[in-house]
């Protein structure tokens, strides 16, 4: 059975659930808008990137053309309308994230930093461009660590 987009044609009463893809781009623009006149962003980055969104999506692309993709669920109309309103609101989200700005290479001033790297390489190795969203998520979960967690801790200090 061949896949096309007629697969993602699904209408909720009047409203093509389609047209949510749209927010993507909208939320995009507010969110660089929103990074050029936002002057806490020099060390870190306040919502999710705009090129991190971009990747997540690509990868999601590279997943669609795949046979039996183990994160094919991620591709089904429903997942497909769930994550458009999620990434779109990560974007804009007053949500603290890694920026791969170094001012040292201590460990200690940059131990996310380098676990994301190090995880990113390994995972591309193993799963190819199947690891793009992975890495993506896991960037966001590493900053939350980092700015919930671990700079918590040593402000306190």
């Amino acid at each position: 059975i061949e896949r096309s987009v007629i697969d993602l044609d699904i209408n909720l009463g009047y409203f093509p659930l389609p047209v949510i893809a749209f927010l993507i781009p909208v939320f995009s623009a507010l969110r660089l808008a929103k990074f050029n006149i936002d002057t806490r962003q020099s060390e870190s980055f306040i919502g999710v990137p705009t090129p991190a969104n971009t990747l997540f999506i690509a990868g999601l692309a590279y997943i669609y053309t795949q046979e039996n993709n183990f994160l094919s669920f991620l591709v089904s109309p429903i997942s497909l309308v769930i994550l458009c309103i999620v990434l779109s609101l990560l974007l804009v989200a007053e949500l603290p994230l890694l920026a791969l700005k170094f001012k040292n290479f201590s460990w200690p001033d940059n131990k996310m930093r380098y676990v994301l790297i190090i995880s990113s390489v390994v995972l591309f190795a193993i799963l190819n461009f199947t690891s793009i969203p992975i890495i993506i998520i896991l960037y966001i979960i590493l900053s939350l660590i980092e700015n919930k967690l671990i700079r918590p801790v040593v402000k306190n200090q």
